[in-house]
């Protein structure tokens, strides 16, 4: 209960966060005009933005080319902005250092009828596509990193439950030798002429069993091992779970 309230708790701080980037009017040039458009600065990487910009359009089922410097798509309808044509544009560019980038998103859109008088409207809908984008980027990134996760946790357990089904051998092995032990022991009692024998038969058996139970060790450490890893890894899962919705 305790880890559920705590990813609760990341998630809407995490959400807080990314709605709290402030979106600002400005414009820019393409072609021969000048239009307006929006900005915003986030947290992310550049490749990373650009890759969630790309995906984002792609799930609005619009075609891309670049022009002018900006990822384009012309001539289409993108029902989150108008229900008519229109022009879209956009741009991320990187700020800072490669260990602490940051994303400068610039986004416009302009109708494909130049005798269209809706763009104020139009202008109204990129900054809502803006501002909902700078969570979609987040959740983008989460579910990158629940994939990775994921694929961790996958490892992990494959490594545990190998280093278990060793140590079940290793169990098995010591059990079946024990249980010879007993068998040579009735077979002393039985056969005291047998005794030299037997007792070192005896010393032979316990010798690998002393060996088996030194591996047992180091299958335990392996387990314990990857028990931590796992752990980690499935708090991972969770974290980005939690995000990811």
């Amino acid at each position: 209960m305790t880890k559920k309230i705590l990813s609760l708790a990341v998630a809407f701080f995490m959400f807080v966060g990314a709605k709290a980037q402030i979106v600002q009017e400005t414009t820019v040039k393409i072609g021969d005009f000048s239009v307006v458009a929006y900005t915003v600065t986030i947290n992310q990487n550049d490749d990373l933005t650009e890759e969630a910009m790309k995906a984002r359009l792609k799930e609005a089922k619009l075609k891309t080319k670049k022009t002018d410097g900006f990822l384009a798509c012309l001539g289409q309808t993108f029902t989150d902005i108008s229900s008519s044509p229109i022009n879209f544009y956009t741009k991320v560019e990187g700020q800072g250092k490669k260990d602490n980038r940051t994303s400068v998103i610039t986004v416009a859109a302009v109708s494909s009828d130049i005798n269209a008088s809706n763009n104020s409207s139009i202008n109204d809908n990129v900054r809502l596509f803006l501002e909902n984008f700078v969570t979609y980027v987040s959740k983008y990134e989460a579910k990158g990193n629940l994939e990775i996760a994921q694929k961790n946790l996958k490892k992990a357990q494959k490594t545990y439950q190998s280093a278990q089904s060793d140590k079940e051998k290793l169990e098995k092995n010591i059990k079946s030798s024990q249980e010879k032990i007993v068998d040579k022991r009735k077979e002393i009692e039985k056969y005291n002429e047998k005794i030299k024998d037997c007792q070192e038969d005896i010393r032979n058996i316990e010798s690998d069993i002393k060996k088996n139970n030194d591996k047992r060790a180091e299958y335990d450490k392996k387990m314990s091992e990857a028990d931590q890893i796992m752990k980690q890894a499935e708090a991972e899962v969770n974290k980005y779970q939690q995000l990811a919705n």
